[in-house]
């Protein structure tokens, strides 16, 4: 397990890396080219992403040759994401279209104009400028049923570990796999929300002042939101552990 962090333009990696194992080393040894004016970072298992002047770079995995990215990808990209499943694949947002790295579930063609927003786990989410949703990849519980209320006025999408969240109207909306309660949202995560995570075991909101709210499984301490982050937080990301930003 691991975590990028991005500050001052600059990538940095910690975590529980073996460095005794050299994919490892290779993951961990962020290139030269990620250490200024990056805006944009995103972890896919074992390979790590970070967006510079509209190129992605990539690093990690077990050979150069796994790393090489498509030439579109190298220019006019405004958006990444990673995703960490079974089957580890990155998406790039450029003029509005998805472009996808190393993915064995092709882009459909309506996510390849008009997208705003992008999301991967397992699955892909992406987010039309119409407000609607599409989603493509392995169908874990019924998780690529987008509902009928994700259908339109959707303004953010975050894809979890075969569950899905979008924001609506300051409501959290979810579907999919609901197997630790991922799905069960609670009373103050519908109004007021501005951002939400999708992790693996658990759900992740924040609200206009400020207040995270997280729901489902505890099992790493994800439910257990320190003091200090009771309120004024910026931004939230939640995976096998949840994080904020004050």
């Amino acid at each position: 397990m691991y975590n990028l962090m991005l500050k001052d333009g600059r990538v940095s990696i910690w975590g529980n890396l073996n460095l005794q194992d050299p994919n490892q080393q290779r993951l961990s040894r962020v290139p030269v080219v990620a250490t200024r004016d990056v805006t944009a970072i995103a972890t896919a298992g074992r390979y790590a992403f970070a967006l510079r002047d509209g190129g992605v770079i990539v690093w990690g995995g077990t050979h150069d040759t796994q790393l090489a990215l498509p030439e579109a990808a190298k220019s006019g990209v405004t958006a990444i994401a990673g995703a960490n499943g079974g089957n580890s694949y990155g998406l790039f947002l450029k003029d509005g279209g998805v472009l996808q790295w190393n993915g064995y579930v092709a882009v459909p063609d309506e996510a390849k104009e008009g997208i705003v927003a992008i999301s991967a786990q397992g699955h892909a989410l992406a987010l039309r400028e119409d407000g609607r949703v599409i989603t493509w990849g392995p169908n874990l519980p019924a998780n690529l049923t987008v509902p009928a209320e994700a259908q339109s006025g959707v303004t953010d999408i975050s894809a979890g570990a075969g569950f899905s969240l979008a924001l609506k109207n300051g409501a959290v909306l979810a579907w999919g796999d609901n197997q630790y309660g991922q799905l069960e949202v609670p009373y103050e995560a519908q109004s007021d929300v501005v951002a939400i995570s999708a992790g693996i075991v658990a759900s992740m909101a924040l609200t206009a002042s400020g207040k995270i709210i997280v729901w489902a499984y505890n099992v790493y301490g994800q439910l257990d939101i320190p003091d200090e982050a009771q309120c004024g937080v910026s931004s939230i990301s939640c995976g096998y552990v949840c994080m904020a930003v004050l």
